[in-house]
């Protein structure tokens, strides 16, 4: 049986802006040397313009994470613990734009020792954020300089669910079968194909062979929030992975297996599905944190968040709209652009192959045709 996991996040990676800045992470304990840490004596502008002008530290993660505890060390240079940090305010974010206000905190003096071991700071209580802000209200004395030694992020405990998802793409659809045609072999990349633009995806996935039914490469992102059908979107990815899609519709590991998501147990999740050349989605369900997560978005157009964001095969199983060929959301005319520059090609990994079969054709122009002027909704934009 598979047990909660506690991740914690040391972050060594210190985003400031003043004239001596200088970061040190070590096991739980820190020396008493001045650049063992961080120190500003400049002020500048605050990220958040409701700080104006003053002494502050950020911090970015590469995604969104659900935050608990802190522990912190404060500025622990002998004869200058005054610089320490005392009163702060504590803002995060998930654009680094829009602010949210945590609330304030006070960290005690350091003691100037070489064996010290800081302190538990402040519990987030599970906020979602890809940016931290500590503004410094005030040190314990220093005028002109604020410094810490150290801040550790822990996050909230999770649970590494199994996701038996199953999704359809209409280019390779048959229903006379109810599976999907698959490419040759020979022609589908053995790395994960999302590392380019619009997705800039960094993850390494790869497999040896190309494991038979494999129709192609998929995108799934585990996304907090509300989804929203217009104006800004309300979801933030938290976990994004690639994985494979077989030909009978489930989405599977690089190693053959169910595809794996760490969620923060009992806290809701929507799955966004992105596909090179098919007009992505996302799930109208939200999902609890859990070992096992089971859904089939082909079960019924109302799978997916929006208006008729899934398309009626004629045996009525719901299938990914065919003809996004430049990945930007839509399906119109510059994705028929981009068919019509090469329209006639043999042996190919394309994303304007809209049918999958491996030839761009008159074929693919159709899928595109069928489906032009369709939108999908803000949730899937980059």
């Amino acid at each position: 049986m598979r047990s909660l996991k506690s991740l914690i996040l040391a972050i060594i990676l210190l985003l400031a802006f003043g004239t001596d800045t200088n970061a040190q992470c070590t096991t739980d304990g820190h020396s008493n040397v001045w650049n063992d840490g961080w120190i500003s004596c400049q002020t500048s502008p605050s990220p958040n313009s409701a700080r104006g002008t003053g002494h502050w530290i950020a911090y970015e993660f590469d995604v969104a994470y659900s935050l608990g505890t802190m522990d912190f060390w404060n500025s622990n240079e002998t004869g200058q613990t005054n610089r320490g940090i005392r009163d702060v305010i504590i803002d995060y974010s998930l654009d680094g734009v829009n602010w949210i206000e945590w609330g304030v905190h006070q960290f005690p003096e350091a003691p100037g020792t070489n064996d010290y071991q800081g302190v538990p700071g402040p519990d987030l209580a599970n906020v979602l954020a890809k940016h931290v802000l500590i503004t410094i209200v005030n040190t314990w004395g220093d005028a002109n300089c604020a410094g810490i030694a150290e801040v550790r992020f822990n996050l909230t405990p999770t649970v590494r669910a199994d996701l038996d998802f199953f999704v359809f793409l209409e280019g390779p659809y048959n229903p006379n079968t109810g599976t999907m045609n698959t490419l040759p072999a020979a022609l589908i990349p053995i790395q994960q194909p999302y590392s380019g633009a619009p997705y800039n995806y960094a993850g390494g996935e790869y497999i040896s062979n190309i494991p038979t039914g494999m129709v192609d490469w998929v995108l799934v992102e585990a996304r907090r929030g509300t989804p929203s059908q217009t104006g800004s979107a309300g979801t933030v990815p938290t976990q994004i992975k690639a994985g494979i899609l077989m030909d009978n519709g489930q989405i599977l590991d690089i190693d053959g297996s169910l595809i794996t998501f760490d969620l923060v147990q009992n806290e809701s999740y929507h799955f966004l599905i992105r596909h090179r050349n098919h007009l992505d989605i996302i799930s109208n369900e939200a999902f609890t944190g859990q070992l096992l997560i089971s859904n089939d978005f082909g079960a019924s157009i109302n799978e997916a968040f929006g208006p008729q964001q899934l398309k009626m095969a004629s045996d009525g199983k719901a299938v990914m709209y065919a003809g996004d060929f430049n990945q930007d959301g839509q399906v119109q005319t510059t994705d028929y652009d981009k068919w019509k520059y090469a329209p006639a090609q043999l042996n190919t990994y394309s994303n304007t192959d809209a049918n999958l079969d491996g030839t761009i054709q008159v074929t693919d122009y159709d899928r595109w045709y069928n489906n032009r002027a369709k939108n999908g909704i803000i949730e899937i934009s980059f």
